[in-house]
């Protein structure tokens, strides 16, 4: 078990330290994330240059494996699942011990 941790003045300065120490990865997004995430990552990562991402609804777990899947036999090197729970703006409740056993397995194949 980890002993670190950090701390960021804003959602958005987590989003942007994330994904710059995350160089070719492919990130899952909520099918309804925060407007912003999307935009730092068309504005800032360059997709396909920096990283790549997709939407996907977490509540859906068949979905959610399968996205990972996709991306791990697509050659990403890392496969970064963005959950935000409840979510923005349409609060759906995504339970996050489910959704990480459901990529775990999709990323395993």
């Amino acid at each position: 078990m980890s002993t670190q941790a950090a701390c960021f003045a804003s959602g958005m300065a987590a989003v942007s330290a994330v994904f710059q120490a995350a160089p070719k990865a492919h990130v899952l997004l909520p099918d309804d994330v925060y407007h912003g995430t999307p935009t730092v990552l068309k504005t800032v990562f360059a997709p396909g240059e920096w990283l790549t991402y997709e939407t996907v609804d977490f509540t859906d777990l068949a979905a959610a494996s399968a996205a990972a899947g996709k991306a791990a036999s697509g050659g990403a090197p890392l496969v970064i699942a963005w959950i935000e729970t409840p979510s923005n703006p349409l609060l759906k409740v995504t339970d996050i011990r489910a959704a990480a056993a459901a990529i775990r397995g999709g990323v395993r194949g």
